[in-house]
């Protein structure tokens, strides 16, 4: 028969398994309509924690009616354990990702994952024929796992920590991750002293469970609330480029069109077909600037749009059909060196065109052609988790003051530019998408190199 404090024990497991579906509803909720991949991980992690609280209330209920060694006891600790590990590496990626605005490596989270497994059947399973044994299986299967989750709360509220300034949420988790990673740790040493046989003051009184659910509500709202200033923040920067975008692209389109109404005008008023030629060729350089950026504006709309294709792409091909096919009589005297070793990737090929054919484009039209051997080198190599591609040329080079900016949209660091000034943008949106980045360095008169990650990625 349950005695009293194991009732109140269990209406607490309960309220906490309630709480930690609700706000894993709602962050896989906003993790499937923003595709912010922290808040999957933090929606697992409330995951573990509501089968962790359902594995020990029915752990804790079989203790007064099933022996140590039966099959229900030994399950549903196994999956009890398990669950509050996995609790404390989902916590710790999303917490990582959300800190360092990054992917997590998927290599490290496969074998940490496949290593939480054998460490909690060897936790359960340690002492388990040894009825003499409780202190030590208890400890082992709820101190251990407090260690660790104590470890990862405190240890991803350090990560989070420089994000304090973001708004109210984040100060709410930093909180109540510290102040829950210090109960798990309390736990530990209550659940260590009867091991070690020493005198342990904070013992664990049965209603500190109350405690835990309200650190787990802060957390919640905490979550929820970041969650809702980070899309207040990405919506405040929309509107800001969309303004920008509607400004620029309406004044880049309007001044070759006012070229060309100038320009007509002024041809009809020539006789001299070589004057009038002279016209019409002005009127096709204004007609394609024009044009150049209508098609970036349609490039990057479907950017945004379209999802992703990941197909295989060998990357020295498409860099050297690219210049190819760009080149001309009057950039014919830039040379194009390519790794020789082939490399091949799983990513979006559309995506991949946009990013090369924007970087080789700038690379020939801002070189020096008065210099005796103008160059693109394009060197690879392999990553843990895809290739680095390093596009360099030997050209004019950008100054330094300009480099923080070039990625912003219509952002032109070159005054005497006819291009749209959305190349960059669309270069930085479209690494974005599969998932990449990119870095520049550039010195004015010796050339510039961007360095791109690109990533390998598995079709959907």
């Amino acid at each position: 028969m349950l005695n009293e404090s194991t009732i109140v024990v269990l209406f607490q497991y309960a309220a906490q398994a309630m709480l930690a579906f609700l706000v894993m509803f709602l962050l896989n909720r906003f993790y499937k309509n923003y595709q912010n991949k922290y808040f999957q991980y933090w929606s697992w992690s409330w995951l573990g924690l509501m089968v962790y609280l359902i594995g020990s209330s029915v752990a804790l209920a079989s203790v007064f009616y099933l022996s140590t060694t039966h099959p229900l006891r030994t399950i549903s600790s196994a999956i009890t354990v398990g669950a509050g590990l996995f609790q404390a590496l989902w916590l710790f990626i999303g917490s990582y990702e959300l800190s360092h605005e990054k992917k997590f490596a998927r290599k490290p989270v496969q074998i940490a994952s496949l290593l939480i497994i054998p460490l909690a059947l060897g936790l359960v399973f340690a002492f388990i024929n040894n009825p003499e044994a409780a202190v030590n299986r208890i400890f082992l299967r709820v101190g251990v796992k407090s260690f660790i989750l104590g470890i990862s709360f405190v240890f991803s509220a350090s990560l989070i920590y420089k994000l304090r300034k973001s708004g109210i949420g984040i100060k709410f988790i930093i909180v109540a991750f510290l102040l829950y990673g210090l109960q798990q740790f309390n736990y530990f040493f209550s659940f260590l002293a009867p091991v070690l046989e020493f005198d342990y003051p904070l013992e664990t009184p049965y209603y500190l469970g109350i405690f835990d659910f309200l650190l787990q509500t802060i957390m919640g709202i905490g979550m929820i609330i970041n969650v809702l200033e980070v899309e207040r923040l990405n919506l405040k920067k929309t509107n800001v480029e969309l303004d920008t975008f509607l400004y620029r692209a309406s004044h880049d389109l309007r001044a070759p069109l006012t070229a060309i109404k100038g320009l007509t005008s002024a041809a009809r008023q020539i006789n001299e077909k070589k004057e009038v030629a002279n016209f019409i060729d002005l009127i096709q350089i204004k007609t394609d600037q024009a044009d150049q950026v209508i098609r970036d504006i349609i490039t990057l709309r479907k950017g945004q749009k379209v999802g992703l294709n990941i197909k295989r792409v060998n990357l020295n091909k498409l860099v050297t059909d690219y210049f190819n096919m760009v080149t001309s009589p009057v950039n014919k005297k830039v040379v194009l060196h390519v790794d020789s070793d082939q490399y091949i990737i799983s990513s979006d090929p559309d995506r991949l065109q946009t990013i090369i054919s924007n970087l080789i484009s700038n690379a020939i039209k801002y070189h020096d052609m008065s210099q005796p051997e103008p160059s693109i080198r394009v060197d690879m190599q392999r990553t843990s988790d895809g290739v680095m591609m390093k596009i360099a040329d030997n050209g004019k080079g950008i100054d330094e003051k300009h480099l923080p900016k070039i990625f912003d949209m219509f952002y032109r660091a070159n005054t005497d530019s006819k291009g749209s000034g959305l190349g960059l943008y669309l270069v930085k949106d479209a690494l974005t998408s599969i998932e990449s980045k990119i870095e520049v360095t550039s010195v004015p008169g010796v050339g510039t190199s961007f360095k791109l990650y690109l990533k390998n990625l598995t079709s959907m």
